[in-house]
């Protein structure tokens, strides 16, 4: 049994009628041991306090697919691996995504700017492409959720936003970074270590997941060598995906 903590519902209950907060689940819902935390957390924007504060969108990082691993494991096939990934995002089992018509077509349109920009549209993937092309597309998800929710606050979160939500952030933090062409300073490293590190530090005492930590840099890592070779035809393409009015007002402030 799970249950949500008062503290939370009392935050939430101090939001404005007008204010949201998307909550990214990254835990898996699947397993025994995250389901139920899963099902309580999904319960709250169900209930009538706090449907119109938090919107809840659980994606998958621990399944087969997720990793490529298993049945998938030789899905190299770039058309079938796309089919495929469309199927998880829509089926509701792994994932939870309230699918609008707005955001039925930007899974289709993003998919082919991705494939086209970021994989020269070729037909084979190998793993490695699969891997990336997961996590580059879960970053422009992000950015589309926030476009189309204006949320107050955004969270990534899995059992205790120690690797995987930590890994997220600071992923999605770099991403921002590459698309508004910001200069990465020492600064800006430093935060971004302290985005990837410090959770499992103080928490754990110990360093953040390796495997987690080199699957998320080799996503961003991808993304930018792309952006420095052909950055004025990528952003082109990007911008079909959202307001151009939305992408302009993004603005990064380290604390």
């Amino acid at each position: 049994h799970a249950a949500v903590i008062e503290e939370f519902k009392g935050f939430l209950k101090s939001f404005k009628s007008d204010e949201k907060y998307l909550f990214v689940n990254l835990q898996d819902k699947s397993s025994f041991k995250e389901s139920a935390r899963c099902k309580a957390i999904e319960s709250l924007q169900k209930k009538f306090d706090f449907r119109n504060n938090i919107l809840i969108v659980s994606l998958d990082k621990h399944s087969d697919f997720y990793h490529q691993a298993g049945i998938y494991l030789s899905l190299n096939d770039a058309n079938e691996f796309l089919k495929e990934f469309k199927n998880k995002l829509f089926s509701g089992k792994d994932i939870t995504l309230f699918i609008s018509k707005e955001l039925a077509k930007f899974v289709d349109d993003s998919f082919k700017v991705i494939h086209k920009n970021f994989f020269e549209g070729k037909n084979v993937f190998a793993r490695k492409d699969r891997l990336n092309f997961i996590e580059i597309f879960y970053n422009f998800l992000f950015l589309k959720m926030i476009e189309i929710q204006n949320p107050k606050i955004l969270s990534f979160s899995c059992k205790d936003a120690v690797d995987i939500g930590a890994m997220q952030t600071a992923a999605f933090y770099v991403f921002l970074k590459l698309l508004k062409n910001e200069k990465f300073e020492k600064e800006n490293e430093d935060f971004f270590r302290w985005l990837v590190y410090s959770s499992a530090v103080l928490i754990r005492e110990r360093s953040i997941n390796p495997s987690v930590l080199i699957r998320g840099v080799c996503a961003i890592n991808s993304i930018e060598i792309k952006f420095m070779a052909h950055r004025e035809k990528i952003m082109k393409e990007i911008s079909s995906l959202y307001d151009p009015s939305f992408l302009k007002s993004i603005s990064i402030i380290e604390h």
